[in-house]
């Protein structure tokens, strides 16, 4: 799961990169003006959702060794 973190991360950046090229007046194409930056933001929840969920597992796995 810590791989599929790191690779919806990867992915979350390549697409804010793009957005830069939009930005920085490179690209007018729609697909930059429109849809980078939102897939950008949506593989970077899911990167971050998935960093929450495994932080969890690890400590409620924690919790039950103690006991």
């Amino acid at each position: 799961m810590a791989k599929i973190q790191m690779v919806l991360t990867a992915l979350g950046f390549f697409f804010m990169l793009l957005y830069g090229i939009y930005l920085g007046g490179y690209s007018t194409a729609i697909f930059f003006e429109k849809y980078t930056l939102v897939i950008c933001l949506v593989f970077l929840s899911a990167g971050l959702l998935l960093e929450a969920y495994l932080y969890i597992k690890q400590k409620v796995k924690k919790s039950l060794n103690k006991e």
